[in-house]
């Protein structure tokens, strides 16, 4: 007779208080496990992971819960794999080879496009790309068209408070750069062109 949904949450919950009061012994036996059959289990691991696509979801799957669950135990698993020798070599070697692949190529420089103006800015290039279209295409200072696809337009922030500004093309951006973001100073060189102009 098959059980109930109510029947199966109640199993469910009783395994998971079983395993919660032996976990020290269940990673015991892991370790043991791994230790007497480490190489072996790893190339069935591997091998399934290769040939499985519904492993690999999973797999991922549960390494993004992990991660969104705690972040901070998933930074030191990480630091501690990458201690191990040939581990970080391996990791090089493995993302050099997906950065090269022409079929990741844009995943891969979208998702660095997103990290970059994350941490630089705190915005997303979504945000990036309605602050331009708010501005009609246009520098906010000269007014000239700009955009990111052609690698003329940039995102300017304030250096002091790290409060994004506005969307300027390729000259206008490392202009106000070289005068330090400086009032005082952009307007001496404005007086400075309209006195010995012509």
């Amino acid at each position: 007779m098959a059980r109930t949904p109510e029947q199966k949450a109640r199993y469910a919950e009783k395994e998971r208080q079983r395993r919660e009061a032996n976990r020290e012994e269940y990673n015991a036996k892991a370790r043991q496990r791994r230790e007497e059959k480490g190489d072996h289990i790893r190339a069935l691991d591997n091998a399934r992971y290769a040939n499985d696509e519904r492993v690999r979801e999973q797999k991922k799957e549960a390494a993004k819960r992990q991660a969104r669950k705690d972040p901070e135990a998933t930074r030191e698993y990480l630091k501690r794999y990458r201690e191990i020798p040939g581990n970080r070599e391996r990791l090089l070697q493995y993302a050099r080879q997906y950065r090269l692949d022409p079929e990741k190529r844009p995943r891969v420089l979208a998702a660095s496009r997103e990290r970059h103006y994350a941490s630089c800015y705190g915005i997303s290039t979504a945000e990036r790309d309605a602050m331009l279209a708010a501005q009609g295409g246009l520098c906010a200072i000269c007014q000239k068209e700009t955009s990111f696809r052609s690698g003329g337009a940039a995102v300017d922030h304030c250096h002091i408070t790290g409060k994004v500004r506005a969307v300027l093309c390729g000259n206008c951006n490392p202009g106000l750069g070289k005068f330090f973001d400086s009032p005082e100073l952009l307007e001496a060189a404005a007086l400075y062109i309209r006195n010995h102009r012509g």
